[in-house]
């Protein structure tokens, strides 16, 4: 498997991942921007199998969203994906990860807590449809 920057061919394949798990779709002019204005990275294989996407500011960066392809959960890829992330932040003198996740959602907050993010606080009403968010974060 590779680990890389995404790149702005990987859009389509980007978007089809979204598209298949429903949980959060950014419209292509959306994911193109992300990719000018972020860091990007993504596993693949034949095809790409998981991204993630994250906003850097100064010493610090937002992790904006990750996923992994239906077929490919479960596997280990998105803890992989990670850990390749967090040594390249390393690089970069990042200190601390931030990221929000819906309040219902067991299976991500699981993830992130044994990829070493800390629960710090919870934010009222922060989705569309007034679901909580989860504020986790990530020390290096």
């Amino acid at each position: 498997m590779l680990f890389r920057k995404i790149q702005i061919i990987d859009i389509e394949a980007i978007f089809e991942i979204q598209e298949e798990l429903k949980f959060q779709t950014w419209s292509l002019s959306q994911l193109e921007s992300s990719i000018k204005s972020g860091l990007g990275f993504l596993i693949e294989k034949e095809s790409v199998l998981a991204y993630a996407f994250l906003m850097p500011i100064q010493d610090e960066a937002e992790l904006l969203s990750i996923a992994v392809k239906k077929d490919y959960q479960k596997q280990g890829i998105a803890s992989l994906l990670w850990k390749k992330t967090l040594e390249y932040l390393e690089n970069l003198k990042i200190q601390k990860v931030y990221l929000e996740v819906r309040a219902s959602n067991k299976i991500a907050q699981s993830f992130y807590k044994k990829n070493g993010f800390l629960e710090i606080y919870e934010r009222k009403n922060y989705y569309s449809n007034q679901e909580n968010a989860i504020v986790m974060q990530f020390k290096f």
